[in-house]
């Protein structure tokens, strides 16, 4: 009802939905989808001005927080350290609540600019290995297309959004 209304207004009724959500949306049309029912693993999504981290446990989500990095944070000599504390805090919740004991891997998506750093600070805070997000794995990118481009890697949750959830 809400969409006709709209459409008889003159507006274009559309769908908002959660970055993170998407990316998990554009992780399972990859071929790493089938050891994703196995084990712990997370998923960090660094943007410009937030962390976001999701474990999952056997192809369940059991773990999601987004923090948002205050604006005195953003300096480069405390971004990094805000960065690792979230990750450390979310780490502690792993191991202390969800009785978590390993993850097999992270994959990180990080549209922030930063990408240098978080790999390792990742890495080092959850205690696994880490992949990046890899859009070229789900969809088909122009040939000589890098994947870890800022301009693939900003439009990754589109895509996710764009072919769906899966059944």
């Amino acid at each position: 009802q809400y969409e006709r209304l709209l459409t008889r207004m003159g507006r274009q009724p559309g769908l908002v939905d959660l970055e993170s959500f998407s990316l998990v949306n554009l992780l399972s049309r990859t071929e790493d989808a089938a050891t994703a029912d196995r084990g712990d693993w997370a998923l960090v999504n660094a943007g410009p001005g937030y962390l976001t981290v999701l474990f999952f446990r056997g192809g369940s989500l059991c773990f999601y927080r987004s923090k948002a990095v205050a604006d005195e944070e953003r300096s480069p000599e405390r971004f990094h350290p805000a960065l690792r504390r979230e990750l450390a805090s979310c780490a502690a919740f792993y191991r202390e609540h969800l009785s978590g004991t390993a993850l097999s891997r992270a994959v990180l998506r990080a549209s922030n600019g930063e990408s240098r750093f978080l790999p390792g600070l990742v890495q080092e805070e959850l205690a696994c290995p880490v992949a990046q997000l890899d859009p070229g794995k789900a969809v088909t990118l122009p040939p000589g297309a890098d994947p870890m481009d800022p301009k693939w890697q900003g439009l990754a949750p589109a895509l996710g959004a764009a072919l769906g959830r899966r059944a």
